[in-house]
């Protein structure tokens, strides 16, 4: 039987022991009614495996013996980078439990002219545990990375040059797909990809983007909503690197 996997902050590992507390206790015990000599798989975004028993159950925590740490083999081996505009709060935990699911390194939230939701209002503190419930369920142990509150439309124009490629997918590109432009090239190392509001970009924005060197591509003929063009770039990119390396 597959072992049940559950999230621990590092500063609770001491002396070859985890004491797993709050949520994840709740959720280990009476949930999941789990039990003293039962043998788990806790993780801390660390990248490595924890394979532990437990040991004592107490009224509001458990200790847990680390029998042995093993790096966890489920990432891939590039940096992917999906820029998310602002979104309303539903649409954005969907994304982020997607793409933590697909691989992706980071999710970086912008603001953009067309956004429906304002700065001010929004809550990506939340999507925090939105990465960790999908990292138990596919087997990560390195966190998808999430900023805790959206950049600037400038600051997005300045990381472009971060990576090997950064696509952006415009409604208004007819030349070439994304999987098209992907085959094309003989190595990626990075990649990135801007997905724009439910509005689409402002003609500006667009031209500003490719101006600092972002590669405009089409997603297909179909107009696709944010969340949906999310995670069908995401995949792509995913899949082709994950086949680029072998």
């Amino acid at each position: 039987m597959e072992r049940k996997r559950f999230y621990f902050e590092k500063q609770n590992l001491k002396n070859n022991q985890i004491v797993l507390n709050s949520d994840e206790f709740h959720h280990m015990i009476n949930v999941m009614r789990l039990r003293e000599g039962d043998s788990v798989v806790l993780f801390c975004g660390d990248g490595m495996d924890y394979n532990c028993t437990i040991e004592e159950i107490k009224k509001k925590e458990a200790i847990l013996k680390v029998e042995g740490i093993v790096k966890n083999n489920t990432e891939i081996n590039s940096n992917i980078v999906v820029f998310q505009a602002l979104a309303k709060g539903e649409k954005l935990s969907l994304i982020a439990q997607k793409l933590t699911e697909i691989g992706i390194s980071e999710m970086c939230v912008f603001e953009s002219k067309f956004c429906d939701v304002k700065t001010n209002t929004s809550r990506l503190d939340k999507l925090n545990k939105v990465v960790i419930s999908a990292s138990k369920q596919c087997g990560r142990s390195t966190l998808m990375k999430i900023n805790d509150k959206p950049i600037t439309f400038n600051d997005l124009l300045n990381r472009i040059k971060e990576f090997d490629v950064c696509y952006i997918a415009y409604e208004n590109e007819t030349k070439q797909t994304l999987a098209e432009n992907m085959l094309a090239r003989k190595t990626i190392k990075s990649a990135a990809v801007i997905i724009g509001p439910e509005g689409g970009f402002d003609k500006e924005e667009a031209e500003k983007l490719i101006n600092a060197g972002a590669v405009s591509v089409s997603l297909g003929a179909r107009i696709l909503r944010t969340e949906t063009a999310a995670i069908y770039s995401a995949s792509i990119i995913s899949g082709l690197l994950e086949k680029l390396q072998k």
